[in-house]
């Protein structure tokens, strides 16, 4: 993930991350600005508050596999995220493989044009 998220920056989006996530990433690919949890609404800024605010162009949320009691709250976080996310229409991307690919099909269309022409008609081959 860490050369995904460098390449976004590269590619000139603003990378935002609740706080330990954001210390992690900050200590490999530079500045990363923190949004706080669902859970904490009283905090600002609120991932809920950019989600409805349309702030975030999409989501890069993958679940954890944890299921010690002491995870029970970030598990229900990481449901709200995608959740609410879904909800509003914004894509949700929830498995490295997928961020990876997404990333570098953003880097492609950044300096290639997408073919516009239509495909042929299938019933000429009937």
């Amino acid at each position: 993930m860490v050369s995904s998220i460098a390449k976004l920056k590269q590619l000139g989006f603003k990378i935002l991350a609740t706080e330990h996530t954001a210390e992690f990433f900050e200590e490999r690919v530079g500045q990363v600005e923190i949004v706080h949890k669902i859970s904490e609404p009283e905090r600002k800024p609120n991932i809920s508050d950019l989600l409805y605010e349309r702030k975030i162009d999409f989501i890069i949320n993958i679940p954890s596999t944890s299921t010690l009691e002491k995870y029970v709250g970030m598990l229900d976080d990481e449901y709200q995220i995608r959740r609410k996310s879904l909800e509003l229409g914004i894509p949700v991307l929830t498995t490295i493989e997928l961020a990876d690919s997404f990333v570098k099909t953003l880097e492609w269309l950044k300096h290639n044009k997408t073919t516009i022409e239509p495909i042929e008609p299938y019933d000429k081959f009937e």
